[in-house]
């Protein structure tokens, strides 16, 4: 029963999630990813810390949570299998990333997947220099979301 719940409330989330088409743009300049580049675990920014998760406390939260979910791997992992409706957002693309940015809500918590966790974090501290509040990395990224027998788009 819990499982279904949960799978309920997950269906419920990645109906409500987008994503935006890739555009070929700008790239973040290696200045930009170095001022990003000092890593920690979990990492702090400020007085901000981001924090990981595993799959089932991510399924947890996305059901209590207004958030969205966002995958960092390449657009062709993306494409190829995902987390329900996950968005895009990498930072292969400046102004792509700018322009989601702009059309995200920064009161919402954002839970971050993908393959490389250095990545992952500096993405999560682009955010929170963006002005997110909330950031939280699966820990474990896709590969422990499938262990968990979690479902997945392909």
């Amino acid at each position: 029963m819990q499982k279904m719940l949960q799978f309920f409330f997950l269906f419920m989330f990645f109906t409500g999630c987008s994503d935006a088409n890739r555009a070929n743009e700008e790239i973040f300049s290696s200045q930009e990813l170095e001022n990003t580049a000092e890593i920690d675990s979990p990492l702090i920014s400020g007085d901000q810390t981001i924090q990981k998760v595993t799959a089932n406390q991510l399924v947890q939260m996305l059901t209590l949570d207004k958030a969205y979910l966002i995958d960092s791997r390449s657009i062709e992992a993306y494409n190829e299998k995902r987390i329900g409706n996950a968005i895009h957002f990498s930072f292969d693309q400046k102004k792509e990333a700018e322009m989601k940015m702009k059309k995200l809500d920064l009161s919402r918590t954002f839970y971050i997947y993908g393959e490389n966790e250095p990545q992952i974090q500096n993405l999560g501290k682009w955010f929170i220099k963006q002005g997110v509040n909330q950031v939280y990395i699966l820990d474990g990224g896709l590969q422990a979301w499938e262990e968990a027998q979690l479902p997945t788009i392909h």
